[in-house]
């Protein structure tokens, strides 16, 4: 029991800290989004796209950067899983106006949009504020701002709480 409640706790913690963390200004939606790499094969037939090498993508504060991202769009082009891939792969936005960045990266991380989820494979970390979060597996869901850790190829999670200010 008291385990339990520890636990609790320290979830509570972990969405104080990491509250909202992988969705960007508002404003971010709104700004182009632009894609970088040193080749692309585009499939609209098969709604599979793949950029590779130095891979950039920018959209107002978010910029992920990746040695490879895999798009995969339904029959309306809209997507409904993206994957990249690198050593890591990074993720990193502005939460809100004032705040520092949020940072995540991993080998690899996959969103998929209509599930609200980001998943982080291998070397995973989240950090902000001096705060950090790593894991070898870690499953954010935008929506219900859960946050989970799972046991990974024999690695733990740690979690680095800095002290309120």
């Amino acid at each position: 029991m008291k385990n339990r409640n520890r636990l609790a706790r320290l979830c509570c913690l972990l969405l104080l800290v990491f509250p909202m963390t992988l969705i960007a200004l508002p404003t971010d939606k709104e700004q182009p989004v632009n894609i970088y790499s040193n080749t692309a094969d585009l499939n609209q037939k098969t709604g599979v796209n793949i950029f590779n090498g130095n891979v950039i993508i920018t959209q107002g504060t978010t910029k992920i950067t990746a040695n490879q991202l895999t798009t995969y769009s339904d029959s309306k082009h809209q997507i409904i899983k993206a994957i990249a891939i690198g050593t890591p792969a990074n993720y990193q936005t502005l939460p809100k106006v004032g705040d520092n960045l949020f940072q995540a990266s991993a080998n690899t991380i996959e969103y998929i949009p209509i599930k609200h989820q980001v998943i982080l494979i291998d070397n995973a970390k989240l950090e902000q504020n001096g705060n950090m979060l790593q894991s070898n597996y870690i499953v954010y869901n935008e929506l219900t701002q859960q946050l989970i850790t799972k046991h990974y190829n024999n690695n733990r999670t740690t979690i680095t709480l800095e002290p309120q200010k």
